[in-house]
């Protein structure tokens, strides 16, 4: 088993089965230096676990909940997938970490090969984290509950002394108070209107036509 903390207080556990993803290997896939993300990957299947967070300014922070942030991003999903046959299978609620949580599920075609994805976003306090999972239809069922389970065992640690904390790698220069480069910035109140970054799969492996910050 393995574990991976997520922003120095989101935790969650996984199988032998994954490994984490290095920082290269996310801005590779998904073509930024954005690193406010981690990742675990089943290399096998292309099973996909990625977590990413945002800390939103006090005022935007209040007008934008974890409903209407996960609305906006399945809208922004739906309109750049729809050339690989976006399919909406609807929003569901849960709990993640002992908050409300809110989601959608939905599918796509690529390269013949059809893929199905749960995304959940929850906030805690001014920090919003986006969870994607990606599983494709052939491990169907099976790898669904592996990523759900995966969900389920996150819960938020109390600080950053926890032993099984990962170092982060060095990141690039950044303005403070913005997790993007600052060739790349944009205020928070575009965050809320953009959608996320979607992972796509290629013959030679993981990548993404998408490149667009991440609540």
């Amino acid at each position: 088993m393995g574990e991976i903390t997520v922003n120095g207080e989101l935790s969650f556990t996984f199988s032998d089965r994954f490994r984490i993803m290095s920082e290269a290997e996310m801005d590779s896939m998904y073509r930024d230096s954005n690193h406010d993300r981690a990742g675990i990957l089943d290399e096998t299947n292309q099973t996909i676990v990625v977590v990413f967070w945002h800390k939103a300014g006090r005022f935007v922070s209040k007008l934008a909940g974890a409903k209407e942030i996960c609305r906006a991003t399945e809208n922004r999903i739906g309109k750049r997938l729809s050339k690989f046959g976006y399919v909406f299978d609807g929003f569901y609620e849960r709990k993640v970490c002992g908050l409300d949580a809110y989601g959608f599920r939905h599918r796509y075609v690529r390269q013949g090969i059809e893929y199905t994805s749960e995304i959940t976003v929850l906030k805690k306090d001014r920090v919003t984290y986006t969870i994607y999972t990606y599983v494709g239809v052939e491990v169907g069922d099976v790898d669904t509950m592996v990523v759900r389970d995966i969900v389920d065992s996150m819960r938020f640690i109390r600080g950053p002394s926890a032993s099984h904390l990962i170092e982060p790698e060095p990141r690039s220069v950044r303005h403070r108070n913005c997790r993007f480069p600052i060739s790349k910035r944009i205020s928070d109140q575009n965050l809320i209107a953009r959608g996320c970054p979607h992972v796509m799969h290629t013959e030679n492996g993981l990548s993404s036509e998408f490149s667009q910050p991440q609540y």
